[in-house]
């Protein structure tokens, strides 16, 4: 029962926090004529947690139960690259989108690290 409520945590928080970081940035450049590079690297910090989230469907949909563990050795890579990514754009990153980013990339990891531990 707490493996099943761990795993409604993360993905709740993986999927509200990289949508609400899209609508605040789609909301954020509505009104502005804003341009600076900051605000585009934010922008990327969005564009690296739905990477990370393809990225675990797509092993979680089209993989086949003979290559799993090959694929999650692989993918897991590009999933923590992505995820050091998302930090740094984070970080270096302007406005209101990149605490969801953290948490969704976060997030993203936690549903790596539980299927890890379920291999």
């Amino acid at each position: 029962m707490k493996g099943v409520l761990l795993f409604l945590a993360v993905a709740a928080a993986t999927t509200l926090g990289v949508a609400i970081g899209w609508q605040r940035w789609l909301v954020s450049r509505a009104g502005t004529d804003e341009s600076t590079w900051r605000h585009w690297v934010g922008f990327a910090s969005l564009l690296g947690c739905s990477a990370q989230i393809l990225a675990f469907l797509l092993f979680e949909v089209v993989i086949v139960a003979d290559d799993r563990m090959r694929y999650y050795s692989f993918l897991g890579r590009i999933e923590f690259c992505l995820f050091v990514v998302v930090l740094i754009s984070a970080v270096v990153g302007k406005g209101r989108t990149r605490w969801p980013a953290v948490v969704s990339a976060a997030g993203t990891i936690g549903f790596w690290i539980l299927l890890g531990m379920s291999m």
